[in-house]
């Protein structure tokens, strides 16, 4: 999966990266465990990881794909909200 292959990538910057090198695994995980590729849940995930898996959500939503129209960003923010203690962090949320 692209977040393994990314955390092997970035091994060489971990002492520079800090946490924000386990973004690169952690990204897709969720908050309830349902997530990938470790199947973490809460603060087992790095908070790193938990601020990009937001991040990611939100770009995903606000941005022009081929197989759908970006969101306002008031659509996405409400869609955050609404995954908020199940996909996302609640605290990462707010």
């Amino acid at each position: 999966t692209h977040p393994n292959e990314g955390w092997k990538l970035v091994q060489p910057l971990r002492g520079w990266l800090g946490e924000w090198a386990r973004a690169t695994r952690d990204h897709h995980e969720r908050w309830d465990g349902g997530g990938y590729p470790r199947g973490l849940r809460g603060h087992e995930i790095s908070r790193a990881g938990r601020i990009v898996a937001v991040v990611d959500a939100f770009d995903v939503m606000t941005s022009r794909r081929t197989y759908s129209e970006p969101m306002s960003f008031e659509t996405a923010r409400a869609e955050l909200a609404r995954c908020a203690g199940a996909q996302f962090d609640p605290d990462v949320v707010r």
